[in-house]
């Protein structure tokens, strides 16, 4: 059967993960991990696929994701509409209520790790499967909780080493009915340019004017006389965003106030942030805030807020300004000349392994010994050793330098009962 070649390419808008770019993921997880082990997140997921309904409840005001952006499907076994999940937040908040998180204990800090689906048009930076780091806090003191996923974010990229590439910026943009004047106003300022909107300009201008914001529609000359929030916020919420600014400035987290900063979903409300590249049009790489009106739409009432961090386009990111990360790898080739042997090969590699040396083992006789010296070389082996009758009948190893150590060409010879102490003393600490 003839296959067509369309069948044996990746879909549209995904991509594959190749070893090295795992390599990748996984350190940045670990570095991540170690931030959030710091502040007693604990982790959770929600499986790929939840019921349609769901995210029409929960995302009802944000109509452009639940009507374009959603991979949905019916069930054929029981006709229910299934989707792939186009962000986490509302399957998060789903698993605390049926687990009953929040009875169990007063708050919940909790972080995910987990892949999201969204059928839009792919581009760089951007895909319709992506990866997605998260953290989502419930029911703990609103303003801490501010403050500390601000505080988490910023930890996190100075592990990565990049908080010199990025910049911080927020906006507050207060509660329900500070929202609702603010826009009223802008609708009437944006009607000005309704001739000028495209399809999707114009349906935001009738169903959220805030959105338009979130658009490269207007010019700086515009700008500067758009209405800022500010103007349209009670001195409760001024003064909420002033100890939030307090705070970033106690914690020396540098910041820029953007008073058109809005974020993507439309059930944020008081403190929005976002983390943004500096030398790529300002593309986000981190966004967050304050999320206490969702509840509402299940007829609860829970005070939460939370961040994500798009994986992919923090790998690009650590790739560019960490590029010698993995240069120096500690890779032994280990060559037995004799299957006799292979219980001296296995002890000795074992030694190794729990040196942190990543070991590959061969067995061979001695015709093809040129070729695994030659494999050795393709793997970028820091070191080779051979383990044959001469070694095992004296009680040593040969070990010949490879790669990236200088002069090559040493050969040592080493006591069975000294490898730990040659690799630990003469390798690891000279590193």
């Amino acid at each position: 059967m003839k296959i067509n070649k369309l069948y044996i390419k990746k879909i549209k808008g995904t991509y594959d993960i190749l070893p090295n770019n795992f390599k990748i993921i996984n350190l940045i997880i670990k570095k991540i991990k170690f931030i959030i082990n710091k502040y007693r997140l604990k982790q959770v997921d929600t499986p790929i696929l939840e019921y349609t309904k769901l995210y029409k409840i929960i995302l009802k005001k944000d109509k452009e994701i639940t009507n374009n952006q959603i991979f949905s499907f019916k069930d054929k076994l029981n006709n229910n509409k299934l989707s792939l999940k186009p962000e986490n937040t509302s399957g998060i908040i789903r698993l605390i209520l049926e687990n009953k998180l929040l009875i169990k204990n007063n708050y919940q800090k909790l972080w995910y790790f987990s892949n999201i689906f969204r059928h839009e048009k792919p581009q760089k930076w951007r895909y319709r499967q992506f990866f997605q780091l998260g953290i989502e806090i419930f029911k703990f003191n609103k303003f801490k909780s501010d403050i500390e996923l601000l505080k988490i974010s910023y930890d996190i990229f100075k592990k990565l080493k990049l908080i010199s590439k990025i910049f911080l910026e927020i906006n507050f943009i207060g509660n329900l009915k500070e929202r609702y004047k603010y826009t009223k106003k802008l609708r009437y300022f944006f009607s000005k340019f309704i001739l000028k909107f495209n399809k999707i300009e114009l349906n935001k201008f009738y169903y959220n004017p805030l959105k338009i914001l979130d658009n490269n529609f207007y010019t700086n000359k515009i700008l500067k006389k758009i209405p800022k929030i500010f103007k349209y916020l009670k001195k409760k919420s001024l003064n909420k965003f002033k100890n939030i600014i307090r705070d970033l400035k106690i914690y020396q987290i540098p910041y820029k106030i953007n008073p058109y900063l809005i974020r993507g979903l439309s059930y944020y409300n008081n403190l929005i942030f976002e983390w943004k590249i500096k030398k790529k049009s300002f593309i986000s790489i981190c966004g967050g805030g304050r999320y206490d009106y969702l509840f509402k739409n299940i007829n609860k009432k829970i005070k939460a807020g939370g961040l994500s961090i798009g994986i992919e386009r923090l790998i690009l990111l650590f790739k560019k300004y960490n590029k010698n990360i993995f240069k120096f790898k500690l890779n032994i080739y280990i060559i037995c000349i004799n299957n006799k042997f292979k219980f001296y090969c296995y002890i000795l590699s074992e030694i190794l392994r729990n040196l942190n040396f990543k070991i590959i083992l061969n067995f061979v006789n001695k015709k093809n010994i040129n070729n695994l010296i030659k494999n050795s070389i393709l793997f970028k082996s820091n070191f080779i050793i051979f383990i044959g009758k001469k070694e095992i009948y004296n009680s040593f190893i040969t070990i010949k330098k490879l790669y990236y150590i200088k002069n090559n060409k040493k050969i040592y010879k080493i006591n069975f009962n000294k490898i730990k102490y040659f690799f630990i003393n003469k390798i690891l600490n000279k590193k």
